[in-house]
């Protein structure tokens, strides 16, 4: 996908696009059939950001279940796919095809209350720790 001027998505540079998972495995497939094919293509493909991707792919976990509700998904299936998609299908397929692939995140400062007199400021990702605690390095 492409972004115009003001930040609107778009499918071809112009059109507004409602980003969907499904259009990302799309052009992730494209991008494959690209390095298969020794077609040019981008060097590096950067996700920006993995905390706006995995709401994309929770929607997209829920269709596939069947469910109308995360809550209604196996956690520990429903994140493994998470993190099984982010490590090898994304990670590991596209670097072993050539890709440089990048994984952004987000910091912000939140406060932490120590006791009732002590608030501590912290700067944190916007990442789950089992989500960061998985060391994607491909």
């Amino acid at each position: 996908p492409y972004s115009t001027a003001n930040g609107v998505i778009t499918g071809d540079g112009s059109t507004p696009l409602n980003l969907t998972f499904k259009a990302i495995l799309d052009k992730i497939e494209i991008l494959k059939e690209l390095a298969r094919t020794n077609q040019p293509r981008p060097e590096t493909i950067v996700i920006d950001s993995v905390g706006a991707l995995v709401p994309l792919m929770q929607r997209w976990i829920i269709e596939k279940a069947g469910k109308s509700d995360w809550k209604q998904v196996d956690g520990r299936a429903g994140w493994g796919e998470i993190y099984d998609w982010l490590s090898n299908s994304l990670l590991y397929e596209l670097h072993s095809l050539g890709y440089g692939v990048w994984l952004t995140g987000h910091l912000y400062e939140r406060e932490i209350k120590i006791s009732d007199e002590i608030t501590e400021r912290r700067v944190d990702i916007n990442l789950s720790d089992a989500l960061y605690d998985q060391r994607f390095i491909a």
